[in-house]
């Protein structure tokens, strides 16, 4: 675990188009909470959301579902640490792992 950890430490230092960004469980109950969803740009420029539930995923372009996906994301990162505060926090993480 302890390797794990500061590999992604390694990630989001060094990679500039990697953000790691830790919501803290001080946030109690956050818009993350719902599940993952990825939100992708397509070759064509629009942008769609992946949604992933126990049995299946799901690709949605409906611009209003796109829309709220993205509400969804923005309240997400407003409630996560910054960056350099995540890689902190994991980096100390990791040290309590042997």
């Amino acid at each position: 675990m302890r390797e794990q950890l500061l590999h992604l430490v390694k990630l989001g230092s060094t990679l500039p188009r990697v953000r790691i960004q830790v919501v803290p469980l001080s946030a109690g109950a956050y818009a993350g909470l719902g599940g993952p969803f990825v939100i992708a740009t397509v070759p064509g420029g629009e942008d769609v959301v992946y949604v992933e539930g126990q049995l299946h995923g799901q690709v949605i372009d409906r611009t209003d579902f796109v829309r709220q996906m993205v509400e969804v994301w923005e309240s997400i990162r407003g409630e996560a640490l910054s960056q350099q505060q995540s890689l902190e926090l994991i980096a100390e993480v990791a040290e309590t792992w042997i």
